[in-house]
């Protein structure tokens, strides 16, 4: 069955979430505001059976190796394709857009919590909304059926259940010439392929807890805003504060 997704309601969505906005979106900005965010290598998540977005090559790399070692957890024999999104600040785009097409989106990202940059803090805020989650920033690892986060990063927070990971990370800068964070991803797939190939694999277990439920992701609904949603989570949300 083909989806397709009306203008009108990508223009209604987005002066619901900002009512400054209303009157002065166009169909031409919105092309503009939403065909940034693609390029030829996250158009492949129109051609999957369901989507794992991630903020960057670390996870695009390695989470497909994880998923091979474990139990019926594969990506390529399901159509499932890992969209990486340049960062925090184009998921929500993309995952509208997949989300409306009607293509389940699991989504997973970096909290990044102690960040002084508060543009940052607020867009995970935005993401974990828009899965109908708590904005707060996690004690540890949150994973729900939709949606995923470290407290930190994927790095620091995996590094407690990533066996001699010190070790594991010298060998693969020393193998790859690498010697700077922009050699971070290739160390995270060499590091995958280290762990995954031990007799028996391991895979960390957040990874695993994320990579069972991105598995099992089903599409909901739409998430598109229009002033009649709004108003009813508004009343929602007042009977939840009433009955408290």
């Amino acid at each position: 069955m083909a989806w397709q997704l009306p203008m009108p309601k990508m223009i209604e969505d987005i002066e619901t979430r900002f009512p400054n906005l209303k009157g002065k979106v166009t169909q031409e900005s919105m092309r503009d505001r939403y065909s940034h965010a693609y390029n030829p290598r996250r158009n492949e998540g129109f051609f999957a059976s369901k989507i794992i977005l991630v903020e960057g090559l670390t996870e695009e790399y390695s989470l497909p190796i994880y998923a091979d070692a474990l139990p019926n957890c594969a990506f390529d024999p399901q159509g499932i394709s890992v969209v990486e999104c340049g960062g925090k600040g184009a998921m929500d785009r993309l995952y509208r857009i997949f989300n409306e097409l009607h293509i389940p989106c699991y989504t997973l990202f970096d909290y990044d919590s102690g960040n002084l940059d508060k543009n940052i803090i607020d867009k995970s805020k935005e993401l974990l909304a828009l899965a109908g989650e708590p904005q707060g920033a996690p004690q540890s690892l949150f994973v729900s059926e939709a949606i995923a986060c470290f407290p930190k990063k994927w790095e620091c927070d995996l590094k407690a259940e990533i066996p001699d990971a010190d070790t594991l990370a010298a060998e693969g800068r020393k193998e790859l010439g690498v010697s700077d964070d922009s050699g971070t991803p290739l160390i995270a797939r060499y590091i995958a392929r280290k762990l995954t190939s031990r007799d028996p694999p391991h895979v960390p277990n957040s990874l695993k807890a994320i990579i069972e439920k991105a598995v099992a992701v089903t599409w909901k609904k739409s998430c598109l805003c229009s002033p009649s949603s709004l108003s009813l989570a508004k009343t929602q949300c007042a009977e939840k504060d009433g009955a408290l």
